[in-house]
């Protein structure tokens, strides 16, 4: 940890140590028919894994207050519900996943009513292209349907099973929260489908979604509430980063600090407002890079008091530090459509543009107008190259996509996909993620600008050895 950041943390935690009362849970349960390792248990404050032997978990973690957590084994997940001092203990079946998993012990009810929820929730469920390929109005009904067969089916089961009052009415907003976060994925998932970048949404449904009230500390324990925080402040600060060229010019984390920027005209409540913040930063760590993060400290440290929020910077800036600028760019290989091993050693001498993508991937496909556009304008230019390096798991895919599109550059499959050498050197989590190395090898920016944007093209003119305009 930095000697700046360890000293905030622990000015931090000194300052808020009279924390609210922690208490011990325990988790219990018992796994038939699969052979993971693992389980992940986990949400926007936990993290946890907890090891498999011969078929039964055990594992304890501290809580504060009650909350949904997830919990995920292999490529399923369910959401259970667990109060400070509670035993929950789960039996499921992985070839039965959702239909078999069942919780006791007290305050079970709970959980099991979570699982049900799902089984409910999935009858007569459309998929994203049948959703979202609806026109607005019978996308509006159909999620206002949605909406109340979810509460009519918390209405019925709690006769049953007794609730507490305080849980039917955060799971009411939780399920209202569920149907506001299609509302927002709403505009670009329709685009996508129905191939019109052109539509947009109407003036009375951005206003819909304006007008819900974000000052709401009282659900920040729903999940949906927060996920509707983060993405309403997502889509807003990314339309800005994409229209002011300040924000552009520091990199991805000129992102987050558009959020930043945007939380005091959006949010009065402190501790909603802190969520925020915090989840702006941690959001981006997570799929992100720690480059530039010096830009945004001050503003940072003025919005948050959070501990984890340092500790995860501390430990994110260590763990960045062999790919900063001027450093020996990570070696990685490939093989092209020909079958022709390639590696990043057999390309020193060129400035070299890398682009890792992935034909499943929407966001990079859109990039890929801008990057075509930038290739054709260097294809003669003997002081770039650019490589696209697929982490498809579907190698025919790639190879079909590759030949179809006429993809220019050097075009490699490298093995593995997310557990790829490029992946794993590269601290890559999401994707599509640009990559600038130097003649000799070294470090230009491991999160570089993306083709869309307008420093790439000052830069690569630099780059290229052509004269920058400027200003008079």
């Amino acid at each position: 940890m930095s000697k700046i950041l360890g000293f905030l943390v622990l000015s931090i935690t000194l300052l808020f140590g009279c924390s609210p009362e922690v208490k011990t849970v325990s988790l219990k349960g018992t796994i038939k028919n699969s052979s993971a390792e693992v389980v992940k248990i986990f949400n926007d404050d936990l993290d946890i894994e907890a090891e498999i032997n011969e078929g039964i978990v055990s594992t304890t973690f501290d809580i504060q207050e009650p909350q949904y957590v997830n919990l995920r084994l292999g490529r399923e997940s369910t959401e259970f519900y667990i109060s400070p001092g509670q035993e929950l203990i789960f039996s499921l079946d992985a070839s039965e996943f959702d239909e078999s998993i069942s919780y006791q012990g007290e305050g079970s009810e709970i959980s099991n009513y979570l699982a049900d929820k799902f089984l409910n929730n999935e009858k007569g469920q459309l998929s994203g292209k049948e959703l979202y390929s609806k026109i607005e109005n019978e996308f509006l009904t159909h999620l206002e349907k949605q909406e109340q067969n979810s509460i009519q089916f918390l209405h019925d089961y709690s006769k049953e099973h007794d609730f507490p009052e305080s849980f039917k009415t955060l799971e009411e907003q939780n399920i209202v929260f569920e149907q506001k976060n299609r509302m927002l994925s709403y505009e670009s998932a329709h685009q996508y489908y129905m191939k019109n970048k052109s539509f947009n949404v109407s003036e009375e449904y951005q206003n819909s979604i304006r007008a819900v009230d974000l000052n709401r500390a009282n659900l920040l324990v729903a999940p949906t509430f927060r996920g509707f925080i983060k993405g309403q402040l997502m889509n807003k600060a990314y339309a800005e980063y994409l229209a002011n060229n300040d924000y552009q010019k520091m990199g991805m984390i000129g992102i987050v600090k558009a959020q930043l920027d945007m939380i005091p005209d959006m949010i009065s409540d402190s501790k909603v407002a802190e969520f925020a913040a915090n989840s702006a930063i941690l959001g981006h760590l997570s799929y992100g890079s720690a480059l530039g993060i010096d830009q945004i400290m001050n503003q940072l440290k003025s919005m948050t008091a959070s501990p984890k929020v340092y500790e995860k910077i501390s430990a994110s800036l260590d763990e960045w530090g062999h790919l900063a600028k001027g450093k020996e760019a990570p070696d990685f290989e490939g093989h092209t459509l020909e079958g022709e091993k390639i590696s990043l050693t057999d390309l020193k001498g060129k400035n070299i543009y890398i682009d890792v993508w992935a034909t499943w991937c929407g966001p990079c496909k859109a990039e890929q107008p801008a990057l075509f556009a930038l290739e054709e304008k260097y294809k003669d230019n003997k002081n770039i190259a650019f490589v696209g390096v697929s982490i498809d798991e579907n190698k025919a895919a790639w190879e079909k996509m590759v030949s179809e599109k006429e993809m220019k550059g050097i075009q490699i499959y490298t093995d593995n996909a997310w557990e790829s050498t490029i992946c794993n050197d590269y601290l890559i989590k999401g994707i599509p993620r640009f990559i600038l190395v130097n003649k000799e090898g070294k470090i230009i920016n491991a999160d570089a600008p993306r083709p869309s944007s307008e420093q790439i093209k000052d830069i690569l003119k630099e780059l290229a050895g052509e004269p920058l305009l400027t200003a008079l």
